[in-house]
């Protein structure tokens, strides 16, 4: 149809406007006749009013009548008639005259005449009155008034008749006004009508008369389409590469030319056929089952060609009208190509996938080949960790654990690029305590940083959790990766980290920002920053190195937490990179805190109200140490220099403590320390001396001088423990205290017989020192047979398993004890591997294990399956008893 279709005829339309014409009509026709009724109604009234007023005045003259005649009259019964007359006039006279006066369709005229009549009318009636009173006397005197009233009346009677005329003038001009008025109202119906008319033919007869103009145009042209869509389609059906059949329960009616071609008959040939030989008997139903107007899905057939040979074809039927009645309607296509190219990509899909499996594997024996040393360097760390120590080797050995773990985490950035790409990043999901996770990376680069006097610090707004639930891991990861490359590209003054907190629907977030005072970036490569293998040009790759993978892992892990990156950077002033990620909120952040973050909360009151002076030139380090301190509610003063330290220290109030950083641009913390001790009033002030790593000669000299030394970069549990023992023991020795993670209360409650199943030495010397120092001794096996082989001949509680060792790897080893050992002495199985990625952990439990730790093995995590074995071995019906 063309564009003018949309100005067709509408039948319901064009009845709903003729419709609404005539209700127009008929309510202009109903309002008129209100009000004509109305006014006829008022004209009633008028005329009413009209002929009470000439009987007000017939009834005026007959009082006067009788009042001559009771004047002049002695008769007693003619007086006693026309008395009686007279009262029953005046009567109606007062009723007629009430009436009119007080009726609601007086106009304003008619009402200000009664108000002029009014009091010549009560006079009248008090005359009439007096002389029915006079001749009820009939006394001498009574006969002179009756005289006096009666002229009195006489001579009003002829003014109220006149003022009744004036009334009856108005009454009659009113009821004149009133005819005006209807015919002004008849007037504007028989216009109102007449517009309306108009109106119907303006806008509903006069475009309904164009619109069937233009529909019967319309179904013209729709007809010559019609007719030129037939044709149209059927020179397309020719050309088509599909085939077209149109059947009957399956006897062809008619076919294109390409039909034809596909099956290797001609058309006048194969229109005679019947649809069913054109397919194999196998397909003959499905060709005759379509129905209703919906089309069905495309299946596959086989077709059979003049010849017999067989091809596959694919089909789509649909029913349709033609000729007066239902066909169907089947479009066939040969798939030959298809099939031939589905085949290709099958295999190509198959040498694909072996390729991954190939490269997965490669990956996953990197992973084990890397983890297993980490695990000896970070296993014997934790265990010189739990020897007796001064604080300065405990830092190193902190040092080179934490380092160890960074490092581990630096070589996986490659394992987790391959896993990101193949979309197999998968993250966890546990409680860690936030302060502790940035501080780490801090201390990675704290050397590094000392080297380059670059001041390394750390902020945490207030109000942001001390624990959180999430993947400290992955944090670590964008932190070491961010704070890294601002540490590369910084060659003098601070850079920062700060973490602040906020909540809303989502749950809670944290906003993280690392800045330096570095070489900054340009606007224009912004937009590249984030992108794999790239860096801002070449000239930074060769003069920094690096691989450009960093910042895009760092993209990749804040999307998989939840949040995104940024980056705000001027030239020449610095970057300010910026990251938000999703975590969860724990109720209890002291269950995640280490025992002696727990005992230090406890003695938060031995800190508050305790004046604390900070000597400090760095503005960053001064702020971050004001706001640590103020937190735990000291009063906090900052001086930059060391003279300004002695003016504050001198002064009539005393402090309680005082922090001195050992590098002042005007002199060293030490001088400034010897100039304390050496005056008297503060030879005994407990003094805390900020200093780098490696400071060994300050370090001394600041213990000879009874001062307390605490490590940059500045970190809250070791800030709050300074000032602690600053304040409670000044005198106590400088070695620190043994923070032992191993709990041997475990195995005081769970005495076991232990099997290490684990083919490398050194990880069996850690692990077997880890075990001992948890009060558990340990059988070796060399390989998963052995482990078999020796619970054959012994009952163990626990075998800690390798997954990869040689002649039987722990796998199979477990499948092994499984399924021939008696559930009666079937042990509780822990996986211990460098294998530790999310479908080993899955592999280890199909396989029967009962629990996963990947190496490198943390003594927590040891210590907390150890714990699970308690609960979990008995529900399991694991043989724990010794």
């Amino acid at each position: 149809m063309s564009s003018g279709s949309s100005s067709a005829l509408s039948i319901p339309r064009l009845r709903w406007q003729y419709t609404l014409g005539l209700a127009a009509i008929g309510l202009v026709l109903l309002i008129g006749a209100a009000v004509i009724y109305s006014v006829r109604v008022g004209q009633d009234d008028l005329s009413r009013s009209i002929a009470l007023v000439h009987g007000q005045q017939t009834l005026l003259q007959r009082a006067a009548k009788a009042a001559l005649v009771l004047r002049d009259t002695s008769d007693r019964a003619t007086r006693t008639h026309y008395l009686e007359e007279l009262d029953a006039t005046l009567t109606r006279l007062d009723a007629q005259h009430d009436q009119l006066r007080n009726d609601a369709g007086n106009g304003r005229a008619v009402h200000r005449l009664y108000v002029e009549l009014e009091p010549g009318y009560r006079a009248t009636l008090e005359h009439a009155e007096a002389i029915q009173k006079s001749l009820a006397r009939a006394g001498p005197e009574d006969a002179t008034n009756i005289d006096v009233y009666v002229q009195q009346l006489l001579t009003r009677e002829p003014a109220l008749t006149a003022a009744l005329d004036g009334i009856i003038t108005q009454y009659r001009a009113d009821a004149h006004a009133r005819v005006v008025r209807v015919r002004a109202i008849e007037y504007g119906l028989v216009a109102a009508i007449l517009l309306v008319l108009v109106l119907e033919g303006l806008l509903v007869f006069g475009p309904t008369l164009r619109r069937l103009q233009v529909y019967v145009g319309d179904m013209i042209r729709a007809r010559e389409a019609v007719r030129e869509s037939e044709e149209r389609f059927r020179r397309l059906s020719e050309a088509a590469f599909e085939g077209i059949a149109i059947h009957r329960a399956g006897q062809l009616l008619d076919a294109n030319q390409s039909l034809a071609t596909i099956f290797g008959y001609e058309l006048t040939v194969l229109v005679k056929k019947d649809l069913r030989e054109l397919l194999s008997p196998a397909f003959h139903d499905k060709i005759l089952t379509a129905s209703g107007n919906a089309t069905s899905a495309p299946y596959e057939a086989v077709g059979v060609r003049k010849d017999g040979a067989l091809f596959p074809i694919e089909v789509i039927s649909r029913v349709i009208p033609y000729g007066g009645n239902t066909v169907q309607v089947a479009t066939i296509r040969d798939i030959s190509d298809r099939k031939r190219v589905e085949v290709a990509l099958r295999r190509a899909k198959e040498a694909a996938e072996s390729s991954n499996r190939a490269k997965s594997e490669f990956l996953a024996n990197m992973s084990h080949e890397i983890r297993t040393p980490m695990n000896a360097v970070i296993g014997m760390t934790q265990l010189l960790r739990e020897t007796k120590l001064g604080r300065e080797q405990r830092e190193f050995v902190d040092t080179i654990r934490t380092s160890g773990e960074a490092l581990l985490i630096i070589i996986n950035d490659i394992l987790d690029f391959s896993k990101i790409e193949s979309g197999k990043m998968e993250l966890e999901a546990r409680p860690f305590l936030l302060h502790a996770c940035v501080e780490e990376v801090l201390d990675l680069f704290a050397a590094k940083s000392l080297d380059k006097e670059i001041e390394l610090a750390f902020f945490s707004e207030e109000g942001t959790p001390k624990a959180v639930l999430g993947d400290p891991t992955r944090l670590r990861q964008i932190l070491v990766n961010l704070v890294g490359n601002a540490l590369k590209f910084t060659e003098k003054g601070e850079i920062t980290v700060s973490v602040e907190s906020a909540t809303d629907e989502h749950g809670l977030w944290l906003h993280f920002a690392v800045s330096d005072t570095g070489i900054g970036i340009p606007p224009e490569r912004l937009n590249k920053l984030f992108e794999q293998f790239s860096q801002v040009d070449a000239s930074t790759t060769r003069k920094y190195g690096g691989t450009g993978l960093g910042l895009a892992i760092c993209k990749h892990l804040a999307e998989l937490m939840g949040g995104h990156i940024w980056v705000e950077s001027e030239v020449g002033v610095g970057s300010s990179f910026h990251f938000v990620i999703n975590v969860g909120e724990v109720e209890d952040p002291a269950v995640v805190e280490r025992a002696d973050a727990q005992r230090k909360l406890a003695n938060v009151a031995l800190l508050r109200d305790k004046r604390v002076l900070i000597v400090e030139d760095n503005p960053t380090i001064r702020q971050l140490i004001m706001q640590l301190s103020r937190r735990w509610g000291m009063l906090a003063s900052s001086v930059a220099s060391a003279e300004l330290a002695m003016q504050c220290l001198t002064e009539d109030r005393p402090f309680d403590i005082a922090l001195l950083s050992a590098h002042l641009a005007e002199t060293d913390g030490i001088n400034l320390a010897r100039r304390i001790r050496d005056t008297q009033q503060l030879a005994t002030l407990p003094l805390i001396m900020l200093t780098a790593p490696g400071d060994a000669k300050i370090r001394e000299e600041a213990r000879e001088l009874r001062a307390h030394c605490l490590t940059k970069p500045i970190k809250q549990e070791q800030l709050y423990d300074a000032l602690l023992r600053a304040h409670e023991d000044l005198n106590a020795p400088a070695v620190a205290r043994v923070e032992t993670v191993f709990d041997t209360s475990v195995s005081e409650r769970t005495p076991l017989r232990i099997l290490l199943a684990e083919d490398n030495i050194v990880n069996q010397r850690v692990a077997v020192a880890i075990l001992g120092r948890l009060g558990y001794k340990a059988d070796i096996a060399g390989n998963g047979l052995e482990a078999v082989r020796a619970l054959e001949d012994q009952d163990y509680n626990l075998i800690l398993m390798d997954m990869q060792m040689p002649e039987m790897d722990g796998l199979e080893a477990t499948r092994r004890i499984r399924a021939t050992i008696s559930p009666l002495r079937q042990p509780y199985i822990i996986a211990m591997t460098a294998n530790a990625m999310e479908s080993d952990r899955r592999a280890c439990l199909a396989a029967g294990m009962d629990d996963y730790i990947a190496k490198p093995v943390r003594v927590n995590a040891l210590v907390e399956a150890l714990k699970r074995l308690e609960h979990e071995a008995p529900k399991a019906g694991r043989n724990i008893g010794v």
